[in-house]
């Protein structure tokens, strides 16, 4: 008997309603609604409203093709009928259904939903074929393996409603769903099989072409155009064996890398990788080159960019692909009357006072911390020779101190996780989500120097600082315990902590630890002769730092990752099965904090979820750090209640609020008012939740005032300038081709990626357009060369340069029609002196584009620039910065958003996005190297986008969740009136503690 296709089991689907609404199954469900974008669903009778792609008439022959299917006695009748092409011209209405759900189903992404559900559940076919070592084994039957994912992917296309009524639920999806959606998720399935039959041909496509790069180089003198076609092609294979990684593909690889980092080796780049061993020489790939050949072959500027292709395809970044914020409709944190939120007490305490409160009596700071902080960002662990008195300049080092509103965020976190009386039962969990800018890890760090200083004081039995006088008990205890530190970051902001740890905290006044933890975990670490237990520290003065994915790796050591979805929904805040002993894990350890960066990233259940749920309840003080709350929607401050172990979020009351939120929220989503209603819904869950906050939440931005009303930063406002440009036919022609291959690439995928390595060819293309990838960046010494050969962006971004630095008044640059317009100047007054003190910053996301983007600089006004990325040493990043400080240096630096972590590069007024973030917090982060304190200009962004090209994608998904939140307060007065009016009902005033 033949089977259903995709469009059949919809039309089954549509049937399975017992009340036989006009909406039909699942079109009525407000999650598939928001899937597919039909909300109105597939039949309305206003033309209006029907589906987009669809006509009157299209509809009336779909639902006449609908209403025979449902006529029919028999499932093997009904299923023939819908795969059946004879009496097209009966039922034409049959070709359109399947012509419109083919179309729009790769947009509709159900697909890729029914993957991530399948990862998630650890069935997805490639893990069962690697659980075998083999991916040539007997194909895993669908039939054995779904049920373990069906709930899963019923909740993530249908939602709730697929269950039954909120108030009574069904525990399984009833068995209706059940099959057509089995239907569905089988047709997912085949297509993986015959995807997976495709890459396993790819596979020793990309070996061979690999192999053949490597004899290319053993023949004749090599070159760099040969260099770069082996380190793309075994990239390429790395890549590939990776996603099947079996253990032979896995020792082919890193065989041929082993090559590729002799090469690169012996030309002069120190590139391999920390974790391999250079104690046991280990089998080369079977291929012949000759090194020697090497030793001459490559000048400094070749060998720069020869690492910097390497960097692009070997060195990875921990936690690169973060999960984008939602693009539901978001609420705003309402402050208290009195004061911002967690500042009800200290809003009206000056410096001396909040210092004098926390005991930090010499310069305002906790007795650990430094004096001085160097500007260009060296420390006195790294350089100490700078930090000595006869050094200790002004134009160099500048006074450490903490600002008036960092003193009172730590002030207010001591007082609201320390009670005036025992609670065993008090949560000390804060969810600090001050806005970008404000200093949240320097906070943080603080918070740790004031609770270490606390514990010196009661050793030394010494006077506890005031609060703690007030305050003096940690839940049921008057000691503050003498336990390590743990904080959890991003790997890409982990330079970032270990450079702020370095410059807060006197040298090895701490030790610091980087806790790095592949799947098959670290016992080393933990080891009574490793380097934890070795160290010579107070436990207190232990911080560990640990990544994201490093967190989660160890977890899945210790507990079961894979929950079912209803497993998670319905008690979320319960710990998966224990799997093993704890031993050898971070979760062994009790920790006096434990921080958590980036926390919305830990928002949505699941695996990491669960290791950050877990690793936070080893911390006796909890605090959660995220900018992101200030457009926050209700399951996602729920979720950081859990996390920090409000009571109220862990309680069956909080489990019936969420559905019933869940129901309201679906109610509004009816209602046809331009989303008003789902606005007033969404406000009323938030102000509910906010007030369970209440004690566990620190927010300020940067127009918040201190205790003398001023604002915390008066920094000037950035421009946004958005510059679209036409590129040339020779672009156009050559991204085509890119693009085909990217769209053909990404067919083979099944991991849950979405990173910015995805496409990594095609957007290097978009920089500079190769009409072969492994050619070498093109010479040329004069503009007229340059013309035929130009990349567009670069043209346009080297002209911002030279107009911009010409001198400090000009007016700002349009853009028209695909073209960068250039305002008229007013003529130079003789008798006047026009200042050039303008610096630039460029942000461009691959290094390896970075020398050819300097020589283009170099065509306009001989504009010298200089660069800083992840492939650069420490000392060295630091030494170039410091330069670029200097007022007769270069006054252009082209950075990486890895290699800038953390910079405060305020001396520039104009940053140029070359290349565009993928994230509204990435691109905050990037501008805000320039738009910081002490900035006092106006700060130009100005965004080159190639026009139809993935500029215009990933500009849209960076701005579209702030945009939709903008388009809608300011759609007219009277909605804005509406929001204002609903935003005050909700204000509360609690209490001074």
């Amino acid at each position: 008997m033949p089977s259903h296709t995709v469009a059949s089991a919809l039309i089954k689907l549509y049937f399975t309603d017992p009340s036989a609404s006009p909406l039909g199954h699942p079109w009525g469900w407000p999650v598939w609604q928001d899937i597919t974008g039909v909300k109105h669903g597939l039949f309305p009778s206003d033309d209006t409203l029907l589906p987009k792609g669809l006509s009157r008439t299209d509809v009336e022959d779909i639902a006449s093709y609908f209403a025979a299917y449902n006529g029919l006695d028999s499932e093997e009748k009904k299923i023939k009928f819908a795969v059946n092409s004879k009496g097209a011209s009966e039922f034409p209405g049959r070709k359109k259904w399947a012509t419109y759900v083919t179309k729009r189903w790769e947009s509709w992404k159900v697909h890729a939903t029914i993957v991530q559900c399948l990862h998630q559940a650890g069935i997805h076919p490639v893990t069962i074929l690697l659980n075998e070592d083999n991916i040539d084994a007997e194909w895993p039957s669908a039939e054995m393996y779904l049920p373990a994912a069906l709930e899963s992917i019923a909740l993530s296309l249908f939602g709730p409603e697929a269950y039954g009524d909120d108030r009574n639920p069904q525990l399984l999806l009833p068995l209706a769903l059940r099959r057509p959606l089995n239907a569905i998720v089988i047709r997912s399935w085949d297509r993986i099989r015959r995807h997976i039959i495709r890459d396993k041909g790819r596979i020793i496509e990309i070996e061979k072409a690999a192999l053949k790069a490597f004899d290319a180089l053993s023949q004749g003198k090599p070159t760099k155009t040969k260099i770069t076609a082996t380190i793309r092609a075994v990239g390429k294979w790395k890549d590939i064996a990776e996603l099947y990684s079996t253990r032979e593909n896995l020792e082919k690889a890193e065989k041929m890398l082993d090559q590729v980092n002799d090469i690169m080796s012996a030309i002069g780049a120190a590139v391999r990788p920390a974790n391999v061993k250079s104690d046991k020489q280990q089998e080369k790939a079977n291929v012949n080159v000759n090194l020697m050949e090497f030793k001459s072959l490559a000048t400094p500027e070749d060998l720069e960019e020869l690492v910097q292709v390497y960097d692009q395809y070997f060195r990875t970044y921990d936690d690169e692909n973060s999960q984008p914020i939602g693009r539901d409709f978001s609420v705003q944190l309402l402050d208290l009357e009195v004061a911002d939120l967690g500042m009800e007490f200290e809003a009206n305490l000056n410096v001396v006072d909040l210092a004098h409160r926390l005991g930090f009596r010499k310069d305002n700071l906790p007795l650990q911390f430094n004096r001085f902080r160097n500007i260009a960002g060296f420390t006195p662990w790294d350089k100490p020779a700078l930090f000595t008195p006869s050094l200790q300049q002004t134009d160099s080092l500048v006074s450490l101190q903490l600002h008036w509103h960092q003193l009172a965020g730590v002030h207010s976190i001591i007082r609201n996780t320390f009670t005036a009386t025992s609670s065993p039962g008090h949560c000390t969990g804060i969810l600090e989500c001050d806005e970008v800018g404000l200093g949240k890890t320097a906070l943080a760090i603080a918070v740790i120097g004031f609770l270490n200083q606390a514990v010196a004081l009661q050793e030394a039995k010494k006077p506890l600082p005031p609060i703690l006088q007030s305050f003096p008990y940690l839940q049921d205890t008057k000691i503050v315990p003498a336990l390590p530190h743990l904080i959890i970051m991003p790997g890409t902001l982990r330079s970032q902590w270990l450079q702020e740890l370095k410059t807060l905290f006197l040298p090895k006044s701490i030790d610091i630890f980087q806790y790095d933890c592949p799947k098959s975990g670290n016992p080393g670490f933990w080891d009574p002769t490793g380097p934890f237990h070795s160290s010579k520290h107070q436990l207190q003065n232990r911080i560990i730092l640990v990544t994201h994915s490093s967190l989660q790796n160890d977890f899945s050591r210790v507990y079961q990752s894979s929950r079912g979805a209803s497993s998670w929904t319905k008690k979320p805040s319960e710990l998966p099965q224990r799997t093993r002993e704890l031993k050898e894990t971070l979760y062994h350890q009790e920790y006096l904090t434990v921080s958590l960066d980036e926390a919305h990233e830990m928002r949505n259940l699941g695996p990491k979820y669960y290791s950050a749920l877990t690793a936070l309840k080893q911390g006796r003080i909890k605090l959660a750090l995220t900018a992101t709350p200030l457009l926050t929607s209700p399951k996602d401050l729920i979720a950081m209640g859990r996390l920090l172990g409000i009571p109220h979020f862990l309680s069956d009351e909080s489990a019936d609020e969420i559905r019933t939120d869940g129901s309201e929220l679906r109610k509004a989503k009816k209602i046809d008012d331009d989303g008003l209603s789902v606005q007033k819904a969404q406000i009323i869950a938030v102000r509910r939740i906010q007030k369970q906050f209440f004690g566990h939440v620190l927010r300020r931005t940067a127009n918040s005032l201190n205790w003398e009303k001023k604002t915390l930063l008066t920094i000037p406002p950035y421009k946004d300038i958005i510059g679209v440009l036409s590129l040339t036919d020779r672009e156009t022609e050559i991204l085509t081709q890119r693009a085909d291959d990217a769209k053909a690439n990404s067919k083979q995928r099944y991991k849950k990626s979405t990173s910015s390595k995805f496409y990594l060819e095609y957007r290097l293309c978009v920089a500079y357009a190769k009409s072969d990838p492994n050619s070498p960046n093109p010479n040329f010494k004069s503009l007229a060369e340059w013309k035929n050969i130009k990349s567009t962006k670069m043209d346009v971004c080297a002209k911002i340069c030279a107009y911009y630095l010409n001198r400090d008044d000009v007016p700002d640059v349009t853009f028209t029609d695909g073209k960068l317009i250039f305002p008229k100047i007013s003529k130079l007054d003789p008798a006047l002196s026009h200042l050039k003190t303008r610096k630039i910053l460029i942000y461009s996301e691959f290094p390896s584009m970075t020398a050819l983007l300097r020589k283009v600089l170099r065509l306009y006004n001989g504009t010298e620039s200089l660069a800083i990325d992840g492939t650069m040493s420490f000392d060295k990043r630091t030494e170039t910065v410091a330069e670029f400080y200097k007022p007769d240096s270069a006054r252009v630096l082209i950075f990486s958003s890895v290699g800038s972590a953390g910079l405060n590069l305020s001396i520039a007024d104009v940053v140029i996005f070359f290349d565009q973030s993928w994230s509204s917090q990435d691109e905050i982060q990037i501008r805000g190297r320039a738009h910081r304190q002490p900035q006092k200009k106006e700060v130009k962004a100005i965004h080159l986008l190639a026009e139809n090209s993935t500029d215009i994608l990933i500009n849209n998904l960076a701005r579209g969740k702030k945009d939709m939140y903008d388009a809608f307060v300011h759609k007219n007065l009277a909605k804005g009136r509406l929001i204002a009016r609903l935003h005050r009902l909700f204000v509360f005033s609690p209490k001074h503690r």
